[in-house]
């Protein structure tokens, strides 16, 4: 699988989901470090979920920013829209009826297709932060 040639809209939408997964993941790691400063060294459940949920979107925001840099803004589309012009895909992105693949369906098939630098232990680790994500949001 090459990569294509982005246009200036796929750039635009690249660029912002890459910057919100870099914001989500600072806020996640901020917070932590922030409470790890306060030197009780105690973490607590809301801690916990908060920085887990903000994680969880940092990666499934970074999953769609390959994906989009691998196969354009089609990629990350539901099948209903992936054959669509570019100028209706603008149209339903500034409508906001843009619909995006899940995130399973996204991760599985840069793991099954082998189009990151990710090893399968990489991706196995990440399967494994979504059990222990689960696990905290069920202590709630």
């Amino acid at each position: 699988m090459t990569r294509v040639q982005m246009t200036d809209f796929e750039r635009k939408i690249y660029d912002a989901v890459t910057y919100n997964a870099f914001l989500f993941l600072k806020e996640a790691l901020g917070r932590l470090l922030e409470r790890d400063a306060e030197g009780n060294g105690k973490i607590d459940k809301e801690l916990l979920t908060l920085t887990c949920a903000e994680l969880q979107i940092a990666l499934e925001l970074a999953v769609r920013a390959v994906v989009i840099r691998r196969d354009g803004i089609k990629g990350v589309l539901k099948s209903s829209q992936k054959e669509l012009k570019e100028d209706d895909i603008i149209r339903h992105y500034e409508n906001k009826t843009l619909k995006v693949e899940d995130f399973e369906k996204l991760k599985n098939h840069l793991k099954k297709h082998s189009v990151t630098s990710l090893k399968k232990e990489e991706f196995e680790e990440v399967e494994r932060f979504q059990l222990y994500r689960n696990k905290i949001s069920q202590l709630m």
